[in-house]
């Protein structure tokens, strides 16, 4: 019996996948988690803009200046449009604080920092008017989008559904081309696909056509459990800024794919590895980009590197626009040169086969 568990032992300790999910993966997991929740870093300063006709405009912003990013505005037409406007430019949710009268109207892109400083906002009125048991100020908290100001679930329903249409399609590109590529491989087909006279080029664009059509079953899907939610799909499904971040996602991550193919053909690495270590790249985007966790609760040094990833203009894009903003199209140049570049990379380099 020892023998046995001990060859059954050396055997697992081999496999590949396993040292993947079992080893690396977790110790992957737990540096991003550890970065985010660890208090490593100094925390991201909220974005907060502040609009005031009366005296309490500069006792509030000298008190928000030091512990906020404090913007002064002259003027504001459309409060949720001034918010999602700036949301879209700054790619962090942003927060209005609107001092007019005998009230003081928050409005917030998200309700985490919504939620803060409103509490701040709140905390001074009190402090202003001490000793004052009471204020003659009334402090209104409104969160834009389908987000309740008190729930902890930070991205409402209807974000929540958009992020995940555009993961689909980065877990798609990546995990669906290597997928396509190793039962190629796996059944030989690729050696005979490299004999056509069809380019190499033509034949690995029409994977990645066919693989992006595919993975419409997966939004499919996402928008059926959607409904369960209240979440109006059709705002998704009927904007086309959604699915220009989406074909600039699975393009971009379909180009990383098709670079990682070479693994398998060039270097004879196993497949399920590869398919393993595609799923630790997106998942790693995902998390750090502000897809599965928001940008806000990220210390200020990582939300600078989701910040310069191509995938925060895509989401930023996409749900300022279900949400009813008006995003700028200039958001979608970065990404696209990055997309167009990544995919072109992958199709130049990627090799059906390689002679022993």
């Amino acid at each position: 019996m020892l023998k046995t568990t001990y060859l059954l032992l050396v055997n697992t300790l081999r496999s590949k996948p396993f040292l993947f999910w079992m080893v690396a993966f977790p110790a992957i997991l737990m540096a991003i988690f550890g970065a985010v929740f660890g208090g490593g870093g100094e925390a991201a300063k909220a974005p907060v803009f502040l609009y005031a006709n009366n005296s309490l405009g500069q006792f509030l912003e000298e008190a928000l200046n030091s512990t906020y990013d404090l913007r002064l505005v002259s003027q504001v037409g459309d409060p949720k449009a001034f918010v999602l406007r700036e949301t879209a430019r700054l790619r962090m949710p942003a927060t209005l604080v609107v001092a007019n009268g005998s009230s003081i109207h928050i409005y917030s892109a998200s309700n985490i920092w919504g939620g803060v400083v409103a509490g701040a906002v709140q905390g001074l009125i009190y402090q202003y008017y001490y000793p004052n048991l009471t204020v003659p100020v009334d402090v209104k908290l409104e969160i834009i989008g389908a987000a309740n100001a008190t729930s902890m679930l930070a991205q409402g329903p209807m974000r929540t559904a958009t992020v995940l249409v555009l993961v689909e399609a980065m877990a798609s590109g990546i995990m669906g081309i290597l997928s396509l590529f190793a039962g190629l491989t796996t059944s030989g087909l690729n050696k005979r696909a490299a004999l056509f006279r069809m380019s190499k080029t033509n034949i690995m664009a029409s994977v990645a056509a066919s693989n992006l059509l595919s993975s419409f079953i997966g939004i499919g899907a996402v928008f059926f459990v959607a409904e369960f939610y209240g979440v109006k799909i059709w705002r998704i499904a009927s904007s086309w800024q959604v699915w220009a971040a989406y074909i600039l996602n699975y393009l971009f991550f379909a180009g990383i794919g098709l670079l990682m193919t070479n693994a398998m053909t060039v270097h004879k690495a196993d497949a399920s590895a590869l398919i393993n270590l595609g799923v630790m790249i997106y998942l790693l985007f995902a998390f750090t980009t502000g897809y599965f966790i928001p940008l806000e609760v990220l210390p200020e040094s990582m939300a600078r590197i989701a910040l310069a990833m191509p995938t925060s203009y895509t989401a930023t894009y996409a749900t300022v626009t279900v949400l009813g903003g008006d995003a700028p199209i200039s958001m979608l140049a970065y990404p696209a040169a990055a997309a167009a570049a990544v995919f072109a990379l992958g199709l130049h380099f990627v090799k059906l086969y390689s002679k022993p």
